[in-house]
């Protein structure tokens, strides 16, 4: 066999090269697997890595929705809302999409924290009153940026169909992070991707829920008892009316 010596690569041949390579879709992208975004449960820490999804061209990013039970419309930004208010903004094919869910009040708590002072994180009695007025019984809850609408409307449309195919526990991110991505094909594992990446919104904080006041749970779990009972995280929520 006659081996050929090729002349070296010229740094504009190396430069086309490079580019050509940086235009080739990611594993992530080829794997067809779309991030849904459920605020307060790892999204922002998620999206370090698979991007922001935005709204489609000639959509405002500031999406008005008007929530059940609201009069007004409330303005979020489009990447938290559910993809049942989206209509036809909506970009989001179910087969593909993946997202976080977190214990209810676990999920409440975090959103406290962040709306509070820094010095004020770990106040349980503070925190415990701020579910009770945020929180108000046979309300729709909102809050800021939708950061406290119920993650099951972003798990399952009006009709009962799943808009989120593949809803990864909080509590088991890691492992179940990594399992889907093998599943697919990507190469991302947890501990590389997010070691060292925790995007809180909030000061550091120990407070837990079990430091609540038993009414501030009692009233987490009956605003969001389909949440409880749809995402599993309590079975006998599902025959318990508020």
């Amino acid at each position: 066999m006659m081996l050929v010596n090729r002349p070296p690569m010229t740094p504009w041949l190396a430069f086309l090269v490079h580019t050509a390579a940086a235009k080739q879709p990611s594993p992530y992208k080829r794997s067809g697997l779309a991030f849904l975004h459920i605020p307060k449960s790892a999204g922002a820490t998620i999206e370090t890595k698979t991007g922001r999804r935005m709204a489609p061209p000639g959509v405002n990013w500031h999406f008005h929705v008007t929530y059940p039970g609201h009069k007004a419309p409330r303005s979020c930004p489009y990447w938290h809302v559910p993809p049942r208010y989206l209509g036809n903004a909506s970009t989001y094919e179910p087969n593909s999409t993946w997202c976080v869910v977190r214990d209810p009040a676990d999920r409440a708590l975090s959103a406290f924290k962040e709306r509070v002072a820094p010095d004020a994180v770990g106040d349980a009695k503070q925190a415990s009153a701020w579910l009770l007025k945020t929180l108000a019984p046979g309300v729709f809850p909102v809050g800021r940026q939708c950061h406290l609408v119920p993650q099951s409307t972003y798990v399952f449309d009006a009709a009962g169909a799943r808009t989120c195919a593949h809803a990864l526990r909080f509590e088991r991110l890691p492992d179940e992070f990594d399992a889907l991505m093998e599943r697919y094909g990507v190469p991302w594992r947890w501990a590389e991707s997010f070691g060292d990446t925790n995007r809180m919104h909030h000061a550091p904080s120990n407070l837990t829920v079990a430091a609540l006041e038993p009414a501030a749970i009692a009233r987490v779990r009956a605003v969001y008892r389909d949440d409880y009972c749809a995402l599993g995280y309590d079975a006998a929520a599902c025959g318990r009316r508020p």
